[in-house]
């Protein structure tokens, strides 16, 4: 038993030395310089571009850190991506197990310089490849498979505890001024696992991903901050949106959205302008008129088959709330609108909102499967003031008529466009005016005068009705 005890303990210190003396000669030999003289040039060779490291280090037991990575521009002085440090760090005793674990990797304070020259080129342009001319055979790269037919297994299951990007910037500059100048903020972080089958729909990842977004288009200057949960079957959202006062914030998920995504969308705000909202494309800049494509002739039945196929592969529902909304001079109050958009029908039900005193309710079915987009509806207004109504509006019989406008309104239509409005459209409305005042009208003031009684200037009545 002693002699065994020796053997192993023997054993144990051979192991130990052994260990010892690999690590001494990795670091020994993958000097600095040596692992610079390896990688580099490579590097540089596929890129077309200078690439500068500022230093290397390789452990055996904890793994491999390059600092102050660089690529240049063209110039070979000025960095399109540079990064303070890329971390490998990784655990050998899973090995054992046939597991390989990587406790993390880590890339710090990448920053990457997109940058579009006047002539519509970008400064990466170069780093990408020609199109060769003349017929090439397409192929196309297929997963190594066994004889069986089923993917090749990996000799080592993957896991990684965590993978980081900290503090991670990207700038997009335009001088043609046709895309918004943008800085991005973005940290990551996620934890990945693979099997040892490789097969990339079996992956299993959960992350988190949160992103502030600053443009200048223009006069604008939105501003977004995103916070992004994510795993293979689902992605939770949650994001900030501002434009000068106006503020949006968009919350939900999307179930699915490797294959066919189902969407839940809510937007609530606490107030908007309309107005403003609808004047921004003043303030953009004028994009540049591009030469007009031919048109190719069509059939019927072959836009629609082109409409049906490029419709989005995705369903989404949510609801858009906004507390106070402003169109001119009118406040539109408690603005609710349910939303379902499936098989490429919208649908909108019991939207309602308050204004003039009174409540609107509309509902809404918009089929954009068609050539021209078919659409029914009906609309409920209860209460409204009309005099309200008109002066918010801006009109002028605002100040001649008053009273409570109640109606009901069916319509229904197809196209969008003046002409195909003018055909298709139909509707059919009841209405009913309680409780009303008409005053200061030319009609009234000509007939007064006409009859010569002053009485009929100012005309009131309980109800006045019709269809």
């Amino acid at each position: 038993m002693k002699k065994f005890v020796k053997i192993i303990g023997v054993l144990a210190v051979l192991l130990v030395i052994v260990v010892v003396g690999l690590n001494i000669f990795v670091k020994s030999y993958l000097t600095d310089a040596r692992i610079k003289a390896l990688v580099v040039p490579p590097a540089e060779k596929a890129l077309g571009r200078r690439v500068t490291v500022g230093g290397i280090k390789v452990s055996l037991f904890s793994g491999i850190t390059i600092n102050n990575f660089a690529v240049k521009e063209q110039d070979g002085q000025t960095d399109f991506i540079h990064a303070r440090a890329f971390k490998i760090s990784y655990d050998l005793m899973p090995l054992l197990r046939k597991k390989l674990r990587v406790s993390e990797i880590l890339l710090d304070s990448p920053n990457i310089k997109v940058i579009r020259n006047r002539d519509g080129s970008f400064n990466f342009s170069s780093m990408i490849p020609e199109k060769k001319t003349g017929k090439t055979e397409k192929t196309v790269a297929q997963p190594e498979k066994t004889v069986s037919g089923e993917a090749v297994a990996l000799p080592l299951a993957l896991t990684v505890d965590r993978i980081r990007v900290v503090d991670a910037v990207v700038t997009v500059r335009d001088a043609k001024k046709e895309l918004p100048d943008t800085d991005v903020k973005a940290n990551l972080t996620m934890r990945v696992k693979l099997g040892r089958e490789f097969d990339l729909s079996k992956i299993d990842y959960r992350g988190k991903l949160n992103m502030q977004v600053k443009a200048l288009y223009g006069r604008l200057a939105p501003q977004a901050d995103f916070k992004v949960n994510f795993t293979p079957r689902q992605l939770v959202y949650a994001v900030q949106a501002q434009l000068d006062k106006e503020k949006v914030e968009l919350k939900g998920q999307v179930d699915n959205y490797l294959q066919r995504p189902d969407i839940l969308l809510n937007i609530t705000s606490k107030q908007l302008d309309l107005d403003y909202l609808a004047g921004l494309a003043a303030a953009l800049p004028k994009a540049a008129e591009a030469a007009p494509k031919p048109v190719q002739a069509v059939s019927q039945s072959g836009r629609q088959v082109a409409i049906a196929a490029g419709l989005p592969p995705l369903s989404a529902h949510g609801v858009i709330k906004i507390n106070q909304a402003l169109y001119k001079k009118l406040t539109i109050n408690n603005f609710v609108l349910p939303f379902e958009f499936k098989n490429g029908i919208l649908n909108i039900k019991e939207m309602k909102a308050e204004a003039a005193g009174g409540q609107v309710v509309d509902n809404l079915r918009l089929d954009l499967n068609k050539i021209n987009p078919v659409y029914s509806g009906n609309m409920k207004l209860s209460a409204l003031m009309i005099d309200k109504l008109g002066q918010g509006l801006g009109q002028s019989f605002g100040n001649m008529i008053k009273g409570r406008l109640q109606s009901a309104i069916k319509f229904s239509g197809a196209g969008f466009k003046a002409a195909a409005v003018k055909r298709s459209l139909s509707a059919v409305a009841d209405y009913s005016l309680t409780d009303g005042v008409i005053q200061q009208s030319p009609v009234t003031e000509a007939v007064a005068a006409l009859l010569g009684l002053p009485e009929l200037k100012t005309i009131a009545f309980k109800n006045m009705g019709g269809k």
